[in-house]
């Protein structure tokens, strides 16, 4: 995720990692855990360094990974999520995608995996919700069902180095039903 007060570098091969809080990953459990049966099946399409699919073990939710910058720790999978290979991509059919994606191209990474998953769950900022080319590209499809918003500001350390982050952002869980058709919820948490 990236700071709304700082430049990032944009060229594609720059890995926009921001770690996912083990506070973000506790509160998705505690008001939305019950929906994760751990007889589903679940993705994490940019891992990083596995703060989320890691932390979801200890709720006994095992999850399939994928990462592209590999340095960044082992996933099950290296592919660029947005440009899969054909025959790997065959392999992802699952009940649930949970991510914290680049922000940069969340909208994209949402808009893919409505391929591999019926319900995301993706950590993104609050002001992900406005900009009129994510509301005809991805919003207005009315998949967006319910909208998890931070009481508390969390602040995700950047990098593989995990470097803290002076700024704390308002975030939110946004949960995805590709088959709903409707107004989100949104939920304080």
């Amino acid at each position: 995720m990236a700071s709304p007060n700082t430049k990032r570098d944009a060229s594609k091969d720059y890995s926009d990692l921001y770690n996912t809080p083990d506070e973000a990953i506790e509160a998705l459990m505690d008001y939305c855990g019950h929906r994760f049966d751990s007889n589903k099946t679940f993705f994490e399409p940019c891992n990083g360094k596995g703060k989320v699919s890691k932390k979801l073990e200890d709720w006994g939710i095992f999850m399939s990974t994928n990462e592209l910058f590999s340095e960044h720790g082992e996933s099950d999978f290296n592919e660029d999520f947005l440009n899969p290979n054909t025959e790997i991509s065959k392999e992802w059919d699952y009940d649930f995608i949970i991510s914290n994606p680049p922000y940069k191209i969340a909208t994209e990474f949402v808009n893919e995996g409505f391929k591999y998953a019926k319900d995301q769950y993706h950590l993104l900022r609050i002001n992900f919700l406005e900009g009129k080319k994510r509301y005809d590209t991805l919003l207005s499809s009315g998949h967006l069902k319910n909208v998890y918003v931070f009481t508390s500001r969390i602040s995700c350390s950047k990098g593989v180095e995990e470097e803290p982050q002076a700024n704390a952002v308002c975030y939110c869980w946004y949960h995805f039903d590709r088959d709903y058709d409707g107004l989100p919820t949104l939920h304080w948490i």
